[in-house]
């Protein structure tokens, strides 16, 4: 009886770990990388050991293949028109430090006047926008015609000058980017 009995909780914890596993592949799934940070994966580790993670809300109606989002799904979130596409509406830093203290968490103003790596002064949130428009134009000279294609890599060149905007204005080095649409974010 023993041994059934321990057979039976094997198989339902090989079970739900399958499970868990295949869920949280599942939430990997809708996830889009590339690697924005200058300084490497995940960067060099500040002497003190702290993580920190700049999470960015963009006011964008591509998704993150550059692909436009559905026009249904926006007339459902009352999105409003095009006007704002591209800006970077909401963005914090967040410092986790060393040995498991309380993170904090610093709302960056968007319109903080800030000097901009290449473009001078100009609002904080102008940093991904400028950027963005520069490389888009710079790969269409190149023939790249793809629509998406520019969208993609555009906007990683616009999550750069944003991390470097940041960095030198805050003399913390990013250690992780993220960043959503307006549909992620709802």
């Amino acid at each position: 009886m023993a041994k059934v009995l321990l057979t039976v909780v094997s198989v339902l914890v090989l079970g739900v770990t399958g499970l868990a596993w295949a869920k949280l592949g599942g939430l990997n799934n809708g996830l889009s990388t590339a690697d924005v940070l200058d300084n490497g994966a995940g960067g060099d580790q500040p002497m003190d050991g702290s993580v920190d993670i700049l999470l960015v809300g963009m006011d964008s109606r591509t998704d993150a293949q550059g692909h436009q989002l559905d026009p249904a799904l926006l007339d459902r979130l009352h999105a409003g028109d095009n006007q704002g596409e591209g800006n970077t509406d909401t963005m914090i830093l967040v410092h986790i430090p060393n040995g498991g203290g309380q993170a904090v968490g610093l709302s960056l103003p968007r319109d903080s006047l800030v000097n901009i790596p290449g473009y001078g002064k100009g609002k904080l949130n102008s940093a991904y926008t400028n950027a963005k428009d520069n490389a888009a134009r710079r790969l269409k000279a190149q023939g790249i015609t793809d629509p998406a294609q520019v969208e993609v890599q555009s906007n990683q060149a616009g999550a750069k000058e944003l991390i470097q905007t940041v960095e030198n204005f805050t003399g913390i080095t990013i250690d992780h980017y993220a960043q959503v649409n307006l549909v992620g974010f709802y």
